[in-house]
Protein backbone atom coordinates (compact mmCIF):
# COMPACT_ATOMS: atom_id res chain seq x y z
CA UNK A 1 0.00 0.00 0.00
CA UNK A 2 1.55 3.22 -1.02
CA UNK A 3 2.49 5.85 1.52
CA UNK A 4 1.35 8.94 2.62
CA UNK A 5 3.93 10.27 5.35
CA UNK A 6 6.72 9.41 7.30
CA UNK A 7 8.43 10.99 10.15
CA UNK A 8 12.20 10.28 12.33
CA UNK A 9 11.95 11.41 15.62
CA UNK A 10 15.11 11.40 18.11
CA UNK A 11 15.54 11.42 21.37
CA UNK A 12 18.70 12.95 22.73
CA UNK A 13 20.14 10.28 25.85
CA UNK A 14 23.47 11.55 25.91
CA UNK A 15 24.69 14.31 28.26
CA UNK A 16 25.00 17.28 26.25
CA UNK A 17 27.84 18.88 27.79
CA UNK A 18 29.98 16.20 26.74
CA UNK A 19 28.82 15.30 23.73
CA UNK A 20 30.55 16.13 20.31
CA UNK A 21 29.42 16.31 16.53
CA UNK A 22 31.34 17.08 13.77
CA UNK A 23 30.59 16.83 9.65
CA UNK A 24 33.27 15.33 7.86
CA UNK A 25 32.95 17.86 5.09
CA UNK A 26 31.27 20.88 6.76
CA UNK A 27 33.08 20.36 10.26
CA UNK A 28 32.03 21.37 13.63
CA UNK A 29 28.02 20.62 15.00
CA UNK A 30 26.91 20.12 11.10
CA UNK A 31 24.36 17.57 10.44
CA UNK A 32 21.33 16.40 8.48
CA UNK A 33 17.90 15.32 9.17
CA UNK A 34 16.54 13.30 6.56
CA UNK A 35 13.40 10.98 5.54
CA UNK A 36 13.69 9.74 2.62
CA UNK A 37 11.39 7.67 0.59
CA UNK A 38 12.32 4.58 -1.82
CA UNK A 39 13.70 4.93 -5.54
CA UNK A 40 11.12 4.98 -7.77
CA UNK A 41 9.97 5.02 -11.73
CA UNK A 42 9.71 8.64 -12.61
CA UNK A 43 7.11 9.43 -15.54
CA UNK A 44 10.10 9.95 -18.47
CA UNK A 45 11.93 5.96 -17.62
CA UNK A 46 14.08 7.34 -15.19
CA UNK A 47 14.97 6.67 -11.54
CA UNK A 48 13.43 9.21 -9.06
CA UNK A 49 13.90 9.86 -5.37
CA UNK A 50 12.57 12.62 -2.80
CA UNK A 51 14.04 13.87 0.24
CA UNK A 52 12.24 15.65 3.10
CA UNK A 53 15.47 17.36 4.83
CA UNK A 54 16.69 19.19 7.90
CA UNK A 55 19.90 20.94 6.99
CA UNK A 56 21.78 22.45 9.92
CA UNK A 57 24.92 24.24 10.44
CA UNK A 58 26.72 26.39 13.62
CA UNK A 59 25.99 30.32 13.55
CA UNK A 60 23.48 29.46 10.74
CA UNK A 61 19.67 29.35 10.51
CA UNK A 62 18.48 25.72 9.75
CA UNK A 63 16.96 25.09 5.94
CA UNK A 64 14.03 22.89 5.74
CA UNK A 65 14.25 21.52 2.33
CA UNK A 66 11.83 18.73 -0.06
CA UNK A 67 14.38 17.64 -2.34
CA UNK A 68 13.52 15.75 -5.51
CA UNK A 69 16.05 14.37 -7.44
CA UNK A 70 16.69 12.45 -11.03
CA UNK A 71 18.64 9.86 -9.81
CA UNK A 72 19.62 8.60 -13.47
CA UNK A 73 21.44 11.81 -14.05
CA UNK A 74 22.08 12.92 -10.79
CA UNK A 75 20.27 16.00 -11.14
CA UNK A 76 17.78 17.62 -8.74
CA UNK A 77 15.14 19.72 -8.96
CA UNK A 78 15.40 23.25 -7.22
CA UNK A 79 14.57 22.67 -3.93
CA UNK A 80 11.50 24.20 -2.11
CA UNK A 81 13.21 25.80 1.33
CA UNK A 82 12.47 27.14 4.35
CA UNK A 83 14.54 28.96 7.09
CA UNK A 84 14.14 27.30 10.81
CA UNK A 85 15.81 29.93 13.12
CA UNK A 86 17.68 28.97 15.80
CA UNK A 87 17.07 30.62 19.49
CA UNK A 88 19.66 29.76 21.66
CA UNK A 89 23.62 29.63 22.28
CA UNK A 90 25.32 26.39 23.05
CA UNK A 91 28.48 25.71 24.80
CA UNK A 92 30.28 22.55 23.52
CA UNK A 93 33.73 21.03 24.61
CA UNK A 94 36.73 23.47 23.75
CA UNK A 95 33.91 26.64 23.69
CA UNK A 96 35.47 29.02 26.61
CA UNK A 97 32.58 30.86 28.05
CA UNK A 98 30.81 33.79 27.71
CA UNK A 99 32.47 34.35 23.91
CA UNK A 100 33.09 31.03 22.61
CA UNK A 101 29.02 29.91 22.52
CA UNK A 102 27.71 28.87 19.13
CA UNK A 103 24.20 29.29 17.69
CA UNK A 104 24.12 25.49 17.75
CA UNK A 105 21.23 22.54 18.32
CA UNK A 106 21.77 19.62 20.75
CA UNK A 107 25.47 19.33 21.43
CA UNK A 108 26.94 21.32 24.27
CA UNK A 109 26.03 23.14 27.68
CA UNK A 110 22.71 24.77 27.41
CA UNK A 111 20.95 21.84 25.70
CA UNK A 112 18.94 19.88 27.77
CA UNK A 113 19.01 15.18 28.00
CA UNK A 114 15.63 14.71 26.55
CA UNK A 115 14.70 16.77 24.28
CA UNK A 116 13.02 15.68 20.89
CA UNK A 117 13.52 16.22 17.36
CA UNK A 118 11.68 15.18 14.64
CA UNK A 119 11.09 15.43 10.95
CA UNK A 120 8.26 14.91 8.30
CA UNK A 121 7.34 14.09 4.49
CA UNK A 122 3.72 14.06 3.94
CA UNK A 123 2.30 13.76 0.49
CA UNK A 124 -1.34 15.28 0.29
CA UNK A 125 -3.50 13.92 -2.83
CA UNK A 126 -6.49 14.77 -0.62
CA UNK A 127 -7.58 18.19 -1.53
CA UNK A 128 -10.31 19.26 -3.70
CA UNK A 129 -8.64 20.88 -6.40
CA UNK A 130 -6.86 17.22 -6.93
CA UNK A 131 -2.92 18.28 -6.91
CA UNK A 132 -0.59 16.33 -5.15
CA UNK A 133 1.84 18.21 -2.98
CA UNK A 134 5.16 17.40 -1.19
CA UNK A 135 5.77 19.29 2.56
CA UNK A 136 8.35 18.84 4.98
CA UNK A 137 7.44 19.36 8.61
CA UNK A 138 10.18 19.55 11.54
CA UNK A 139 9.93 20.37 14.83
CA UNK A 140 13.21 21.21 17.12
CA UNK A 141 13.74 22.27 20.37
CA UNK A 142 16.15 24.64 19.29
CA UNK A 143 13.64 26.85 17.08
CA UNK A 144 11.21 29.59 18.72
CA UNK A 145 8.00 28.46 17.51
CA UNK A 146 6.28 25.32 17.92
CA UNK A 147 6.86 23.55 13.97
CA UNK A 148 8.02 24.42 10.52
CA UNK A 149 6.57 23.43 7.11
CA UNK A 150 7.19 24.15 3.57
CA UNK A 151 5.60 22.66 0.68
CA UNK A 152 6.07 22.10 -3.13
CA UNK A 153 4.13 19.89 -5.82
CA UNK A 154 4.43 16.55 -7.06
CA UNK A 155 6.29 17.20 -9.85
CA UNK A 156 8.21 13.92 -10.02
CA UNK A 157 5.38 11.36 -9.87
CA UNK A 158 5.46 10.11 -5.99
CA UNK A 159 1.93 9.82 -5.56
CA UNK A 160 1.10 5.71 -5.70
CA UNK A 161 5.31 5.03 -5.53
CA UNK A 162 5.96 6.10 -2.01
CA UNK A 163 6.93 2.19 -0.73
CA UNK A 164 9.73 2.28 1.75
CA UNK A 165 11.34 4.98 4.28
CA UNK A 166 14.94 5.10 6.00
CA UNK A 167 15.26 7.93 8.36
CA UNK A 168 18.28 9.13 10.38
CA UNK A 169 20.62 12.21 11.58
CA UNK A 170 23.70 11.85 8.76
CA UNK A 171 25.79 14.32 7.49
CA UNK A 172 25.32 17.68 6.28
CA UNK A 173 25.46 16.65 2.82
CA UNK A 174 27.65 15.83 -0.45
CA UNK A 175 27.97 12.60 1.35
CA UNK A 176 29.72 13.73 4.28
CA UNK A 177 29.50 11.50 7.78
CA UNK A 178 28.27 12.85 10.85
CA UNK A 179 30.79 11.75 13.60
CA UNK A 180 30.00 11.56 16.81
CA UNK A 181 31.29 11.11 20.81
CA UNK A 182 29.55 10.67 23.51
CA UNK A 183 26.37 10.73 22.13
CA UNK A 184 23.20 8.42 22.65
CA UNK A 185 19.96 8.73 20.45
CA UNK A 186 17.26 7.13 20.18
CA UNK A 187 15.59 6.94 16.80
CA UNK A 188 11.83 5.99 16.08
CA UNK A 189 10.69 5.91 12.23
CA UNK A 190 6.79 5.91 11.48
CA UNK A 191 5.00 5.61 8.20
CA UNK A 192 1.75 5.62 7.55
CA UNK A 193 -0.74 5.58 4.15
CA UNK A 194 -3.38 7.75 6.31
CA UNK A 195 -2.61 11.13 5.68
CA UNK A 196 -5.09 14.19 8.07
CA UNK A 197 -7.39 11.33 9.03
CA UNK A 198 -8.31 9.69 5.58
CA UNK A 199 -7.11 6.67 4.44
CA UNK A 200 -8.18 4.47 1.49
CA UNK A 201 -9.87 1.49 1.77
CA UNK A 202 -7.95 -1.62 2.45
CA UNK A 203 -8.15 -4.52 4.56
CA UNK A 204 -5.81 -4.88 7.24
CA UNK A 205 -6.21 -8.29 8.62
CA UNK A 206 -3.50 -9.49 6.22
CA UNK A 207 -0.81 -7.06 6.98
CA UNK A 208 1.91 -9.28 8.69
CA UNK A 209 1.90 -11.40 4.68
CA UNK A 210 2.88 -8.13 3.64
CA UNK A 211 5.33 -7.03 6.03
CA UNK A 212 9.36 -6.71 5.58
CA UNK A 213 12.44 -6.52 7.20
CA UNK A 214 14.52 -5.10 4.22
CA UNK A 215 15.52 -1.38 4.28
CA UNK A 216 16.29 0.63 1.12
CA UNK A 217 20.23 2.83 1.11
CA UNK A 218 19.08 5.42 -0.96
CA UNK A 219 21.22 8.38 0.90
CA UNK A 220 24.99 8.83 0.31
CA UNK A 221 25.21 10.90 3.96
CA UNK A 222 26.13 8.79 6.85
CA UNK A 223 26.83 9.00 10.57
CA UNK A 224 29.38 7.05 13.04
CA UNK A 225 26.54 5.81 15.02
CA UNK A 226 25.71 2.15 15.52
CA UNK A 227 22.30 0.15 16.93
CA UNK A 228 21.34 -1.34 19.50
CA UNK A 229 17.27 -1.26 20.59
CA UNK A 230 18.17 -3.40 23.92
CA UNK A 231 21.73 -3.27 24.44
CA UNK A 232 21.93 -7.51 23.09
CA UNK A 233 23.13 -8.05 19.88
CA UNK A 234 20.18 -9.43 18.00
CA UNK A 235 18.94 -10.15 14.08
CA UNK A 236 16.01 -8.02 13.05
CA UNK A 237 12.93 -8.25 15.05
CA UNK A 238 9.59 -7.88 13.42
CA UNK A 239 6.62 -7.93 15.17
CA UNK A 240 2.67 -7.13 13.69
CA UNK A 241 -0.58 -5.83 15.90
CA UNK A 242 -3.40 -5.83 14.18
CA UNK A 243 -2.69 -2.77 11.87
CA UNK A 244 0.67 -2.06 13.39
CA UNK A 245 4.47 -3.57 12.55
CA UNK A 246 7.79 -2.61 14.80
CA UNK A 247 11.09 -3.81 13.39
CA UNK A 248 14.02 -3.64 15.72
CA UNK A 249 17.55 -4.36 15.26
CA UNK A 250 21.20 -3.84 16.91
CA UNK A 251 24.00 -3.18 16.01
CA UNK A 252 26.10 -0.97 18.22
CA UNK A 253 25.30 1.87 20.96
CA UNK A 254 22.66 3.65 19.29
CA UNK A 255 18.79 2.93 19.58
CA UNK A 256 16.72 2.77 16.27
CA UNK A 257 13.41 2.10 16.02
CA UNK A 258 11.35 1.34 12.87
CA UNK A 259 7.19 1.75 13.39
CA UNK A 260 5.24 0.75 9.87
CA UNK A 261 1.37 1.78 9.98
CA UNK A 262 -1.19 1.25 7.41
Amino acid sequence: MPLRVASVRLSHLSDPSVATLTDSLAGKDAFSIQVNTNFFPLNNGDTGWVQFVLQSQPNKNDQLCVWRWDVTTQNYYTPTCTTVPKERFVFGPGNPYPAGGQQTTFVGIGADIGETSEVAGILDDTQPDGVTRLTAWAYVPWAPFTAYAVTTLDTVGLRGRWTEISGDILGLGNGSQANFTRTKLKNEIEASSCVFGQCPDASLGTLEKYASSSLQSVTAETSNLNSYYDFNPHTPVLTCAQQTCTLDYSEGPFFRRYIVKE
